[in-house]
């Protein structure tokens, strides 16, 4: 049996909108990796609820708002904030964050390379 992802997305919107925060974690997730579960990607969804959820602490979103910040996805491409971001996700051991910490030193070396 399928589930059908705008069924899913139905629900956990209203789950989020009603203030769980597990809602606004998955559906920032759901929209920033869109194709893997069967939608577009969202960008501006998935940061509105990753900004949401991290700002209660959620270390899953924390992480999708450094990826966006990371890759500029629905933002402006930003190490700062990705650092920002992933640290703080990392500080409550997400891996996924810490991850992306490794991943701004490497595309910052890349870039300062390219650079000269």
């Amino acid at each position: 049996m399928s589930i059908n992802p705008a069924i899913l997305i139905k629900k956990f919107t209203i789950d989020a909108e009603s203030g769980d925060l597990s809602a606004q974690s998955t559906l920032a997730l759901l929209f920033y990796s869109g194709e893997s579960v069967g939608i577009q990607p969202d960008y501006a969804k998935a940061k509105k609820w990753a900004l949401i959820a991290a700002a209660r602490g959620d270390a899953q979103s924390q992480s999708v708002l450094g990826n966006l910040y990371l890759e500029g996805l629905g933002v402006e491409k930003d190490y700062d904030q990705a650092v920002f971001w992933f640290e703080k996700g990392a500080a409550k051991g997400n891996l996924l964050a810490k991850n992306g910490l490794l991943m701004v030193k490497i595309k910052r070396q890349l870039d300062n390379l390219e650079n000269k």
